[in-house]
């Protein structure tokens, strides 16, 4: 979410942020869930909101819409992992879901990049994955979830638990404070080594802008959230999730999915608007790197 550049250097870090669904219980003040302040909105209770979604919309800013240019920059992981598939099939017709519903702009956006097979309704997810039954069967599992309360805590539980044992690919956009929190590495990339699944880090070389709805009142909005919507209070990246089934290779020699992605970010003939590394602090060091070599030139 990005806000002019002029403010760029305020909120890096500052985050007011989301709530999509049913509202939970923060956990400890150092955890993955609490990073953030929570700012309720006074929306939240009217009964126009209600109608609008099935679950309750604890924070206005859980709605923020992801810009395209972020689907944009995961294109090319869809189409090698489409390629990896025991049965090849073009990346168009993969199966992806999204389970936080936000406005259903990433249904849109999709559709718009030539995608035909998407899940992204207006259901409570949390209530949804109570029963495996009521579970969509889907390939990739792609979101930007709400950062208020413990809902990416519950968001990287239910990978672990449930995802990760299905071999399903996962491409999650998460707030890079994430991976500096104390339990991160207990929680999130342990369990996935353990696992020998692949984890990577896909980073813009600008900061993703992103854009509240227009149904939000304009006093219902933080002050660093401009007239037109668009708003950066932190720096984003995806955190990008193959499991084994994909990683494994005959020879023992092919490229891992981290290297593939880099390789083709080298091949471009444009100049390339993100990067892959293996940890969030490499994306900044790549990042820096880049602008100082467009400084020089």
């Amino acid at each position: 979410m990005s806000a002019d550049a002029s403010k760029r250097s305020r909120c890096i870090d500052t985050v007011v942020v989301p709530a999509h669904a049913t509202s939970c219980a923060s956990s400890s003040s150092d955890s993955i869930s609490t990073k953030v302040e929570i700012r309720k909105s006074e929306s939240s209770s009217n009964n126009s909101d209600e109608q609008r979604h099935a679950f309750n919309v604890t924070n206005v800013l859980d709605h923020c819409e992801t810009p395209r240019l972020a689907y944009e920059h995961i294109i090319e992981f869809l189409e090698l992992l489409s390629q990896s598939l025991p049965r090849k099939q073009p990346s168009t017709e993969l199966q992806l879901w999204d389970p936080y519903y936000c406005n259903g702009g990433m249904k849109r956006t999709f559709e718009s990049l030539g995608y035909t097979n998407i899940i992204h309704e207006n259901v409570d997810f949390y209530k949804l994955i109570r029963q495996e039954s009521t579970i969509p069967e889907h390939q990739v599992f792609i979101t930007n979830p709400p950062y208020s309360d413990n809902h990416i805590h519950r968001l990287l539980e239910f990978v672990i638990q449930y995802e990760i044992p299905k071999q399903r690919p996962l491409c999650l956009l998460l707030p890079n404070w994430v991976s500096r929190q104390p339990d991160y590495d207990e929680r999130f990339v342990q369990p996935l080594a353990l696992r020998q699944c692949e984890l990577f880090y896909l980073g813009p070389i600008l900061p993703y802008t992103y854009t509240m709805p227009s149904w939000v009142n304009s006093h219902d909005r933080p002050e660093h959230v401009g007239e037109s919507g668009e708003t950066t209070p932190y720096l984003s990246s995806w955190h990008i999730i193959v499991p084994s089934l994909f990683c494994r290779s005959g020879d023992g020699n092919s490229k891992s999915f981290m290297e593939k992605m880099d390789a083709k970010s080298k091949q471009r003939t444009t100049k390339t608007t993100w990067v892959v590394a293996k940890t969030v602090k490499g994306l900044k060091w790549k990042i820096k790197k880049l602008r100082q070599n467009d400084v020089k030139k």
